[in-house]
């Protein structure tokens, strides 16, 4: 595939040139042949067909086998007796040996044996005489040796049968091995293999009802590229193919489209001269011709829906037929539902940062990495294209640096170029804005089109739903925004705001900069320097809709103070509709100012009041965030305003007149702490949806001063007993957002509102002291509850059915949850935290063994003596921060337990054992007066390796009744760790009796998730009860039919028809469909991509965590971050300043303690802030992040974490040791998270193997891919990986495809990922230092030393077989039992030790084992020296280096490999200079040596070869 771009740009005018004896066949067989070919389309050269008439034959001959890339040789009877044909021959294998074409003999009526040997009419003679002069020794010899070449290539042979059928055979090799259809593909394709296995595993599943695959994405992603590639690897799969580049640019003249079908059909049925008169005839035949073919079909760049239906029609296709389309509108599902058939859209992923940088390098440095001294610039320039390979490719070009030129200068001119790109003027190269800018040309409306210049000049980063208000209007924004991300040039972040690529923000920025080179002429202006000047100026402007201005980033002016301008300077701005200022004060009049303003958002605004000037009719959003105002009182009716944003106004004390604004939408009052007084005309507000209150406790407390005490209002007791309903704040029913948190509640009381919601809304009281809901809320339209961080609430009970998402973490009180459904509905549920809560109705239940009696646990009641024991939980957030007693775990009606360190396991004795993972039995018959009722199960499990930092292990158990079809597999939401050493008993009870009949087979199997954990064996018993207890059972059963339960309603878990996988996790993410079907079995279809449908934790949190990540990391954005604090004394207070000071970027910090309150400033990340906090206060929740003082995009769901990536497989293992000698071994290596270790043999199929080496992946790895190298006479493909701050840190891999070295370089690349995502969580210094330590594949570091040692050599010794004793390296052939017999626990505790070389002399090296503690007495020695040098010379050297130390010394010939890696001519001689072992081991090897032939002499010992 390498070389397919130089296949495709070659000068080959034929694929095929035909080379035959005319008078044989050439009306006959390769006439058809000739026909055949044509019309498979490809091109052939047949020479009296394409000579024009007048020209000399030979030269036209020669000329056509040199611009051929294949060659068809049709051998007949006299093909050898024309001189002609055996010169075409020769030109032709020449063509073969050089350029390595294709030749193909094909033997028609002919024994290829006559052909290699020149016999009966192969017979060939040179020839005397002046006419004969062609038939001369030399060229016979010549000939001679063709037809020998020629006979011993691969070809086909006709002697009879069908020669159609034949002729179809040659037309498929030939199109097999030319590839004739291969689509030219970039150079330096970065990460395609990765973005194509989904698409490639979609393309070989064969279910009928998915035969389309969208391929979506902004310009220049890669859409048309990853096309190409999928195409390439895999046509040769369908019967014919065809690819279809550029529609949407083709079809815009009347007769493409007709253009496109011919060729679409010419590719289908292979024919030529294709007729269609018109578009409808074409599609009636691409109908027909798609029923009867299996093809693969790309449509690139499809952009409106008439494109697919010309081209594909509205039938049905064949049921093993693929076709892909690639399109930047995400909305193509649509299509294809007006046509009733199903299409998977698949977004694409843009490159990573790895990815950027390499694809970038490759074109400005010609290299896989940047030149030295453009690091940080190629890093930058990656992040400004945001993993865009079009904008990649064009940027590294331009900025191409070669060896010769200055690297000084071209830093400069890089440096120059990054300035441009960061200056916010639009400014992008003329190639990337051609290609981008084709989506925002084909937006339908011209609305639309000036929706899109709005966000990307003034609203990135701002709610979308407050700009789909603001902006509806004027441009239909809610529908409008809807197109934007159809289009690919928009998005929503998980926080609700609005975002675009930087490289589309760019273009549309770079479309309003081309208006006019006068910025007042433009209709948007951002740019600060820019506003500043066009304000300060005061010429105004006609043509100006939208600007904003920050003071922090005008140059100009004093930053310390707020920026002056007077109000006039907007007089002129007659269209001025959107105004945004920052820190900005005016002075001046401010009548008729702003005659058509819809926005003014004036943040940091000085006004105590609000001037009546700014209250215009037009006014559809007032913000005046972070100000000084202390009262909001409109003078007249604003008919037109929808949003109004007072928040973080801490001076502000009353809110009136709320009736003047009967549209209103939006009121947010978020940490007014002043604010005592809301007028109750809000109740009348028919329009408003949403209300925040959030940090508002005043408004619900006493007023010492002129302030209603609306708190003691509800607290007056009519006569009746009852509350005056007057002292209640009513809100309007159409509210369907409402923010009550830390307002201070501590009672149902202390909330003076009623509120009954008509539609289902959305209700946040974080941050209360209440032990209960509040009543006076009527919950039951209820859709979302945020109660987080509520110390005080200690249960949630009955909540209603409506209920999609409840967020709980850190109610540090919370017991249990109930809900009013016993099944569990929530899409997204967030309790980290939560250290007490045991229930969650319809989830799981966990009851600690010590509650629960004997007569209760039954058959599983001797458990109880081990009630006090503890078990390490983990799988689940509820297992953080508790240590666990015995629990029993209830769900999905199965209960279950962990016991860890169980000594005594005769109590677990089961009626079916196996010692595998698995067993099977048939139910046996019933005794009498007795009733099946259920199963018992028992699972061991241990681990293989201490991984302190993984949590993510996993058990999968499987129950099968074989017999009736139906299957259970089953994963615990929470499991006991697995220890090392040490088997975990699972014990469970499966409520399955009922489905179990006398003569079922059932057959138990258990098996680990990620994680190096193994399976020690099973059981399973039949569990009976009495008749009498048969009724209780059945009533049990008769109430569990509507909940999610074995016996119940399981049809959302089932995957096919009686296959149910019982898991709420999203265990494995993308790769469900391919493990579900691994899980059961092939015919189990889920979709492609997908997680699995029944997870309850959201990708979200990630993703939110992720986008905040991205946006806030960056070094122009200052942020404001507010969390709500509860402080408990003044000393908390001083060290949570001091830590949170000590943060990396923090400019400052402000604690008010009245309000609970802690504000950062800075470049900071504020995840790092809360934890930072969380460390003294565990009551603390962030509660607002702005950004560059812009819109609001509150981080207010939490990190639900990562899961664990893991990879494994068989590589090998190269580098060279301290003797200068290479190796080379076959190894496995397993990727888990960060983590790598190897083995010598699988250690899934090997348990007891131990790795012999394991390293840690930091985020300074490097990996480059090598190529191709000769190791050891094969041909292996070489992985690289170093780190970047210690070059002796480093090591290869490789592989025997360049493939599989691909893959692990993928997996590489995600462990490192998981480093950098676990260094970005930590704020320890230590943790990020000890990141720094890279792969090192070296040794375990502390490992057993001369004790086990010696009681390995002992068990060598006692079986008696001396043979093992003398262990051979691979490279000279030792046989496979002693290999095996030395690879296991015997040979690690043997070699798995820290060597250093403490002495060298006369070439025998001497090594201690400095892995321990080293005493005086016990340490391990070894000695390693030459081949040749004799046995006893290297005792003999040894002793006179140590005379006062006694040694005893045992000879192994061994690779080296945990020594010096390898030495093909070494010997290793271990020893210990502990006195206890010498007598016992010289007697065990003077017995071992009579077996063997060893001769013992004093202390050296000679081997006999």
């Amino acid at each position: 595939m390498a070389s397919t771009a130089l296949r495709l740009n070659r000068t080959n005018k034929y694929d095929v040139f035909l080379s035959f004896r005319s008078e044989d066949t050439r009306h006959s067989f390769t006439d058809h042949l000739y026909k055949a070919l044509v019309q498979a389309g490809i091109s052939t050269f047949r020479d009296n067909d394409e000579i024009d008439r007048g020209q000399e034959l030979k030269p036209e001959i020669e000329k056509a086998i040199t611009e051929s890339r294949a060659y068809i040789i049709v051998l007949s009877e006299n093909y050898a007796k024309s001189k002609w044909c055996l010169n075409e021959l020769v030109l032709i294998l020449e063509q073969r040996r050089n350029f390595n074409h294709f030749v193909l003999p094909v033997f028609y009526q002919v024994d290829p044996l006559d052909v290699r040997n020149q016999q009966q009419s192969f017979a060939i003679e040179a020839k005397d005489g002046v006419e004969c002069s062609i038939w001369t020794k030399d060229n016979v010899s010549t000939w001679k040796a063709s037809l020998t070449e020629v006979a011993d290539l691969t070809g086909l042979v006709l002697f009879s049968g069908s020669e159609v059928d034949f002729i179809s055979k040659v037309v498929d090799t030939i199109d097999c091995k030319l590839d004739l259809k291969l689509v030219s593909t970039p150079a330096h394709l970065t990460g395609i293999e990765t973005r194509g296995e989904s698409i490639t595993s979609w393309l070989n599943d064969e279910e009928p009802s998915d035969n389309f695959l969208a391929i979506c994405g902004m310009g220049g992603s890669g859409k048309t590229t990853l096309a190409q590639h999928v195409f390439n690897s895999n046509k040769h799969k369908f019967e014919c193919s065809s690819f279809l580049q550029d529609i949407g640019r083709d079809h815009r003249q009347p007769n493409d489209l007709l253009g496109l079908q011919k060729q679409l059909l010419t590719d289908i049925i292979r024919g030529k001269n294709i007729k269609i008169s018109n578009v409808c005839e074409g599609t009636n035949k691409i109908e027909e011709a798609l029923q009867s073919k299996k093809v693969l079909i790309i449509l690139d760049d499809i952009v409106e829906d008439d494109e697919l239906a010309a081209l594909l029609g509205k039938k049905g296709v064949h049921t093993q037929s693929k076709i892909i389309i690639t399109t930047r509108r995400l909305d193509i599902y649509a299509w294809f539902g007006s046509l009733s058939r199903r299409c998977w859209v698949h977004k694409l992923e843009l490159l990573n940062d790895y990815e950027s940088v390499k694809l970038l390098s490759f074109h400005a440095f010609g290299s896989k990495i940047p030149m030295e001294g453009f690091e940080d610039l190629a890093v930058q320039l990656a992040k400004y294209c945001e993993g865009n390979p079009l904008a990649l490719k064009v940027l590294g070009s331009s900025l191409f640096v070669s060896a010769e030129d200055p690297i000084n200068s071209m830093i400069e001119i890089w440096s120059s170029r990054m300035n441009s790109l960061k200056s916010l003027k639009g400014d992008i190269d003329s190639k990337i804005q051609c290609v981008l800018q084709k989506s925002f040309e084909s937006l339908p409306y011209p609305s639309d089109k000036e929706l899109f210049l709005h966000i990307a000049c003034l609203f990135i980063g701002a709610k979308k739903d407050a700009v789909a208000t603001l902006l509806e209007d004027d441009y239909q924004a809610k529908s409008g925004i809807m197109t934007l991300i159809n289009r690919c040039l928009l998005f929503i972040t998980p926080t609700g705001t609005l975002a675009m690529h930087q490289l589309i923000q760019d273009m549309g920025r770079k479309i309003v900069c081309d208006e006019s080179k006068d910025v007042a002429k433009r209709s948007r202006v951002w740019h600060d320097d820019e506003s500043y000047r066009v304000l300060r100026k005061g010429d105004g402007s006609e043509t100006i809709e939208g600007l904003t201005l920050n003071k922090q980033k005008v140059k100009q002016g004093v930053r310390s103070k707020p920026l002056s301008l007077k109000t006039p300077s907007h007089v002129k701005m007659k269209n001025l509709k959107i105004l945004l200022l920052y820190n900005v004060k005016l002075y001046g009049s401010y009548k008729k100012n702003f005659p058509d303003l819809r926005c003014l958002g004036w943040y940091g605004s000085p006004q105590k009041t609000i001037p009546t000037g700014l209250f215009v009719s037009s006014l559809v959003a007032f913000i005046m965030t972070f100000g000084e105002l202390e009262k909001f009182e409109p003078p007249t009716v604003l008919i037109s305003l929808k949003i109004l944003n007072l928040a973080h106004c801490p001076k502000l004390v009353s809110i009136r007149n709320l009736h003047r604004l009967p549209k209103l939408e939006t009121l947010s009052l978020c940490t007014c702490t002043s604010l005592t007084y809301l007028c109750k005309t809000i109740g009348n507000l028919e329009n408003l949806s949403k209300l925040n209150l959030t940090g508002c406790n005043k408004l619900w407390k006493a007023s010492l001063n002129k302030y209603v005490n609306q708190l003691e209002k509800l607290k007056a007791i009519c006569i009746g007993g009852g509350i005056l309903d007057e002292q209640l704040l009513f809100l309007p029913r159409s509210l369907k957002f409402l923010y009550l948190g830390f307002c201070k509640v501590e009672r149902n009381s202390d909330i003076p509102l009623v509120f009954h919601a008509q539609s289902f809304f959305y209700l946040s009281l974080e941050g209360n002291l209440f032990e209960f809901l509040p009543n006076k809320i009527d919950l039951n339209m209820l859709r979302t509850l945020k109660l987080n961080n509520c110390a005080n609430l200690k249960s949630l009970i009955c909540l209603p059915s409506t209920l999609e998402e409840l967020y709980t973490d850190w109610c540090t009180s919370l017991e249990k949850i109930t809900f009013q459904s016993a099944r569990f509905k929530l899409q997204k549920f967030g309790y980290e935290g939560c250290f007490k809560l045991s229930e969650i109705q319809g989830l799981f239940k966990l009851v600690p063994i010590a509650k629960l009696d004997e007569a209760y646990l039954g058959h599983m009641k001797w458990i109880k003596a081990y009630e006090d024991g503890k078990v390490d939980l983990v799988g689940d957030v509820i297992t953080k921060g508790r240590i666990w007693r015995l629990q029993m775990l209830f769900e999905y009606g199965i209960r279950s337990t962990f016991l860890p360190g169980i000594k005594d396991q005769s109590m677990m004795k089961s009626e079916y054992m196996s010692s595998s993972p698995c067993l099977s039995f048939h139910v046996p018959l019933c005794p009498n007066k007795c009733k099946l009722q259920g199963l018992n199960v028992t699972v061991l499990y241990r681990s293989l390796c201490e991984d302190k930092d993984q949590d993510m292990w996993g058990l999968f158990v499987q129950i099968s009744n074989i017999t009736k079809g139906i299957t259970w597999m089953y994963n615990p939401v929470v499991y006991c760790k697995p220890k090392v050493d040490e088997d975990i008993v699972w014990l469970s009870y499966w409520p399955i009796g009922n489905i179990l009949d006398a003569g079922d087979e059932v057959s138990v199997s258990s098996l680990p998730g990620v994680g190096m954990t193994v399976i020690s064996g099973c059981g399973a018993s039949l569990v009976y009860v009495d008749d009498g207890e048969v009724k209780q059972e059945e009533n049990l059963e008769n109430n569990a039919s509507g909940e999610e339960v074995i016996g119940g309603d399981l049809s959302e878990f089932e995957v096919k028809k009686d296959r149910y996988y019982l898991c709420r996790r999203d265990f494995f993410m993308s790769k469900t469909s391919y493990q579900l079907k691994k899980l059961f079995d092939d015919t189990v279809h889920y979709p492609v991509s997908q997680g699995w449908r029944k997870s309850r934790h959201s990708t979200l949190f990630y993703e939110a965590y992720q986008h905040n990540q991205d946006t806030l990391k960056d070094s122009d954005r200052k942020i404001r971050c507010v969390l709500g604090v509860s402080f408990n004394n003044e000393s908390e207070v001083d060290k949570v300043e001091k830590a949170v000071y000590s943060l990396e970027g923090v400019e400052s910090v402000e604690i008010h303690k009245e309000t609970g309150r802690l504000i950062v400033i800075g470049h900071v990340d504020p995840v790092k802030v809360e934890t930072c906090v969380r460390e003294f206060e565990k009551m603390v929740q962030t509660i607002m992040i702005m950004s560059n003082g812009g819109g609001d995009s509150a981080t207010e769901e939490k990190v639900a974490g990562r899961s664990i990536f893991e990879h494994s497989g068989w590589v090998y293992h190269l580098g060279t040791n301290s003797l200068k000698r290479e190796y080379c071994h076959r190894r496995y290596l397993h990727i888990k998270g960060k983590y790598v270790m190897m083995y010598k043999r699988n250690p899934h199929e090997h348990p007891s193997t131990k790795p012999i080496r394991r390293g840690v992946v930091g985020h300074t790895l490097v990996l480059e891919e090598l190529g191709r190298r000769k190791v050891n006479d094969d041909d292996l493909h070489v992985l690289k990986f170093s780190n970047r701050l210690d070059e002796e840190k480093k090591g290869e891999i490789a592989c025997a495809t360049a493939g599989e070295t691909r893959k692990w370089m993928e997996a590489l690349e995600q462990a490192k990922k998981q480093a950098e995502y676990e260094l970005s969580q930590s704020s320890n210094t230590r943790n990020k230092l000890s990141m720094e330590t890279e792969i090192n594949l070296g040794r375990h570091g502390r490992r057993q030393r001369v004790k086990q040692y010696a009681s390995g050599v002992k068990r060598i010794i006692s079986t008696k077989r001396g043979e093992s004793l003398v262990r051979r390296s691979l490279s000279f052939g030792a046989s496979r039992t002693i290999v095996e017999f030395c690879e296991g626990d015997t040979a690690d505790v043997v070699e798995e030790h820290e060597w250093k070389c403490v002495r060298m002399s006369h070439g025998v090296r001497i090594f201690e084992d400095v892995s321990g503690y080293k005493g005086t007495k016990g340490v391990l020695v070894k000695a390693v020296a030459d081949m040749e040098a004799s046995t006893a010379f290297v005792f003999e050297e040894i002793l006179s280096l140590h005379r006062h130390q006694k040694y005893e010394w045992d000879v192994l010939t061994s690779d080296l490999e945990l020594v010096d890696s390898i030495s093909r001519n070494s010997d290793v001689i271990y020893g210990s200079y502990d006195p206890r072992y010498l007598t016992r081991w010289k007697a065990a090897l003077t017995e071992v040596a009579n077996l063997t032939g060893m001769v013992v002499s004093g202390y050296a010992i000679s081997i006999l070869f």
